[in-house]
């Protein structure tokens, strides 16, 4: 079905949240990560300030940039970033070259994910212009094994690293990769990956000179200190890793969706026009693995017009609303897909109706 909104989704940027870091003014470091053990324990780090997303979000990205360099201009150098080992290494491969030849390989690998969008293309180049001494961290388990991490690994057969602790990481990384993704069940699947992506923060950090100050960003699913992984199986990264390092770990949510610049807008539904109220959005990513990001609207004096419409199976409970809900009332809400970033629309209407004792909407088709 094809859904007309006359209006553009104008976010506004919000104010940009800083953390001091006590120990930013140090001389800038050369772009390597030691392979000796430098950190023996958690009292022997610097500050670390990690930053939550939704993944591909212009707004968002130019937050963490502004973030970045305010942090790098203080003397920080190491980002951690939720990529693999081996494609972290290839960017910084690329931070030493004239050319984006690297950038663009790894960014064809990640065709079908969130990072294949021209807005983090650019956000890396930006990294690259403005802060050219940055080491790129990554932590995550072997996404694109087969393809960044196959060539990587050849790269380092070709380099004669073969028996190199490089190769090693880089491998133990591939292996991680291979288990996920062999993994059916994805309870199971979320478990491996969350308690991996702490082993594989903390393994990184113990290669850093003491003292050393990071900065983080991640889905904001693993940088939430107090709550579950998304699929609620297992304690985010951030409050494992907030057991371990205490209070010099320092979690910020970016993720929260800004209001748009006007709140009220015409939709045209099934050809007719609706004012619509904008109630409210949130990071879909910390439960769904299908969508990134959902927005509510409500369609004002539209329940009578649809209270006959053919209902679907889905429902969707009173408290799932950013806003108090009341029995005949309609609602536009849209997700945006995490593969794609395109939009679905979705259609309740609030008829009094209870789903496992719970109050809930009823999804139904404005066309039938």
């Amino acid at each position: 079905m094809k859904h007309n909104k006359l209006y553009h989704m104008a976010a506004a940027l919000l104010a940009v949240m800083l953390l001091a870091l006590t120990a930013c003014g140090s001389e800038p470091r050369q772009p390597q990560i030691t392979d000796e053990t430098t950190v023996t324990g958690p009292e022997e780090i610097g500050e670390i300030c990690l930053y939550g997303e939704y993944h591909a979000n212009e707004h968002l990205l130019k937050k963490e940039l502004a973030l970045w360099k305010d942090c790098y201009a203080r003397g920080v150098r190491y980002l951690f970033v939720e990529l693999p080992y081996y494609t972290a290494q290839y960017l910084n491969l690329w931070m030493q070259v004239e050319d984006d030849t690297i950038l663009l390989e790894v960014y064809e690998d990640w065709n079908g994910s969130l990072s294949y969008n021209e807005l983090v293309l650019e956000f890396y180049r930006s990294i690259k212009a403005a802060c050219p001494e940055t080491i790129f961290v990554g932590t995550d388990i072997g996404h694109q094994y087969d393809t960044t991490g196959t060539r990587y690994e050849s790269y380092l057969r070709a380099e004669g690293q073969l028996n190199s602790e490089e190769y090693k990481r880089a491998d133990t990384c591939v292996i991680q990769g291979r288990h996920f993704y062999g993994e059916r069940n994805e309870e199971t699947q979320d478990t491996y990956r969350e308690n991996a992506m702490v082993e594989n923060f903390i393994t990184a950090v113990e290669r850093l000179p003491a003292g050393t100050d990071i900065m983080g960003i991640y889905g904001a699913a693993h940088t939430d200190p107090t709550a579950l992984s998304w699929g609620g199986t297992v304690d985010s990264m951030a409050k494992q890793l907030a057991a371990y390092y205490g209070d010099k770990l320092h979690c910020t949510d970016l993720s929260e969706l800004p209001a748009p610049t006007v709140t009220e807008e015409v939709f045209i539904v099934a050809g007719r026009h609706y004012t619509a109220t904008w109630l409210g959005g949130e990071d879909a990513s910390v439960w769904s693995q299908q969508y990134q990001s959902r927005t509510f609207w409500r369609l004002e004096g539209a329940y009578a017009d649809f209270a006959d419409a053919a209902l679907t199976d889905d429902v969707l409970p009173y408290n799932n609303y950013p806003a108090e809900v009341e029995t005949g009332q309609v609602f536009a809400i849209e997700m945006i897909r995490s593969d794609t970033g395109a939009s679905e629309w979705f259609y309740y209407r609030s008829d009094g109706t209870t789903w496992n004792g719970l109050p809930t909407t009823v999804g139904f088709d404005p066309e039938a």
